[in-house]
C-alpha cells in the first residue's frame, strides 16, 4: 500500500491583530507537521455591505504587528516557526520587495520628461524611487472602490481613463511605461481586455509593457520582511534611500522592536534588500552574523579595515588580513550601493562618526546607505 502525505497549506484570513494571533495559536496546537500558513488581509469593494467594509478596513491594519509578535514570541509556539508563516501583504511592502527587479526593467531605456509611468497605488512609492524624478509617475486606482490597491484589479479602461484625464489637463507624453501585472490573467485584465486596446485608442503613443517576473506577482513576505516594513515605512518614506545621489549618505532609522540583535538587524536590512553588487560595512565583531543574514552574494567588510587601509592595523583586524579585507575603491568591483551598518549612539555596535565620514569621503561616487540598528 502506498500512502501519500502532503503538508497542509493553511490560508488564514486576517481581520484583526488579536484574531490572527489567536488563529495562529490554534493552528500551532494542532501540531500540523510541515504546515505552511499564509496570512492575507480581508478586502472589499464598494458593492459589499457596511459590515464587510468595516471589517476590511480594519484588516488593512495590524498585519505587520502580527509578524513582529510572531518573531518576538517564537518560543511560545511548539510546532509552528516563523519560517512556516508568510504574509500576502501589505501590498506596498510586496512592491518594495522586488524593487531591484523592477528597476532592472527600466534600465535599458533613457527616461525623459516626455515619458510617463503608470502603476498601481501600492507600487507608486517604489516606482518614484526608481525613476528619481526623470519622468512623471501616476498611480491609477481600480474602479472597485474598496480596499484593493494592487495592479491585478486595475482595468485597462481605468488606465485609458487616466490617460484621457492627463491629456485634457495639458500634459503631453510620447511614451508610457506600464507593468505587465495590469494584465496578469493570461495577458488580460480582470475583464478580459489586453494592452493592445490602449495602443488602438492611443495610436501616437509608444506603450512599453515591462515584463514583471512571475515571482513578483506570486510573492509573499516572510515574518522578518513584514515586521521590517511595519517598523520602517514612515522613516523610509521620509528618507527616500534611492533619492540619495552619489556620495550622499542617506540615514535609515528603524524603530525598536522586541527582537534580539540579529532579529533587529535582519528586519532593518529587509527594508533595503541587500543583493549582488552591494557591500555591507559593520563592526568586526558582527561581521560573521551579518554574513549569515545577507547571504553569499553580498560582501561584508569590517569598519576597522577602512582605517586600517590608511593608518595601519586597527583593533579587531589582524595586521596580515588588512590587505585582504581593506575597503579600498581600487580593490572592489563597481559598487551598486555601500550599506553602512551601525547602531544608535553609545551602543556597543555604534560606528565612530569619523569612520562614517571617512567612508563618505572615500566613496564619493557611490550611493551610501547608513542603516541604524535601534537599541533593544
Amino acid at each position: 500500500m502506498l500512502l501519500a502525505a502532503r503538508a497542509p497549506y493553511v490560508f488564514l484570513l486576517h481581520i484583526s491583530e488579536r484574531q490572527t494571533l489567536e488563529d495562529l495559536a490554534a493552528i500551532d496546537q494542532m501540531k500540523l507537521v510541515g504546515a505552511e500558513v499564509v496570512v492575507a488581509p480581508l478586502h472589499c469593494t464598494r458593492w459589499h455591505g457596511g459590515d464587510i467594509q468595516a471589517l476590511a478596513q480594519s484588516a488593512q491594519r495590524g498585519l505587520t504587528r502580527v509578524a513582529a509578535e510572531v518573531l518576538a514570541n517564537r518560543p511560545q509556539f511548539s510546532s509552528l516557526t516563523p519560517d512556516d508563516i508568510s504574509f500576502h501583504g501589505p501590498a506596498h511592502a510586496l512592491a518594495l520587495k522586488y524593487q531591484e527587479e523592477i528597476a532592472r526593467l527600466f534600465r535599458p531605456y533613457e527616461i525623459t520628461k516626455t515619458d510617463l509611468a503608470l502603476c498601481s497605488v501600492a507600487a507608486q512609492h517604489m516606482v518614484r524611487r526608481i525613476v528619481s524624478g526623470r519622468c512623471r509617475v501616476v498611480a491609477v486606482p481600480d474602479s472597485l472602490g474598496g480596499t484593493t490597491t494592487f495592479a491585478a484589479t486595475v482595468a485597462t479602461a481605468d488606465l485609458a481613463g487616466e490617460l484621457h484625464r492627463l491629456i485634457k489637463s495639458g500634459f503631453r507624453f510620447r511614451r508610457v511605461f506600464l507593468p505587465s501585472s495590469f494584465w496578469c490573467y493570461r495577458d488580460r485584465d480582470l475583464y478580459g481586455v489586453g494592452p493592445e486596446a490602449l495602443r488602438t485608442e492611443f495610436p501616437n503613443v509608444d506603450f512599453v509593457v515591462l515584463p514583471v517576473p512571475v515571482e513578483a506577482l506570486q510573492c509573499r513576505l516572510t515574518c522578518s520582511e513584514c515586521a521590517a516594513y511595519s517598523c520602517s515605512r514612515n522613516e523610509l518614506a521620509r528618507s527616500r534611500p534611492s533619492a540619495a545621489g552619489a556620495g550622499q549618505a542617506c540615514r535609515i532609522f528603524v524603530c525598536p522592536q522586541p527582537l534580539g540583535w540579529v532579529g533587529r538587524t535582519r528586519a532593518a536590512l529587509c527594508t533595503i534588500f541587500p543583493g549582488r553588487g552591494d557591500v555591507v560595512v559593520c563592526a568586526a565583531a558582527r561581521q560573521q552574523a551579518v554574513r549569515e543574514i545577507v547571504g553569499a552574494d553580498v560582501r561584508v567588510i569590517p569598519i576597522e579595515a577602512i582605517t586600517a587601509a590608511d593608518s595601519g592595523p586597527s583593533r579587531g583586524v589582524e595586521p596580515e588580513r588588512v590587505q585582504e579585507t581593506g575597503l579600498n575603491r581600487d580593490m572592489l568591483p563597481p559598487l551598486r550601493r555601500l550599506i553602512v551598518l551601525t547602531a544608535e549612539a553609545f551602543e556597543q555596535d555604534a560606528l565612530p562618526s569619523e569612520s562614517v565620514a571617512r567612508i563618505e569621503e572615500m566613496f564619493s561616487t557611490t550611493k551610501i546607505l547608513v542603516v541604524v540598528i535601534p537599541a533593544f
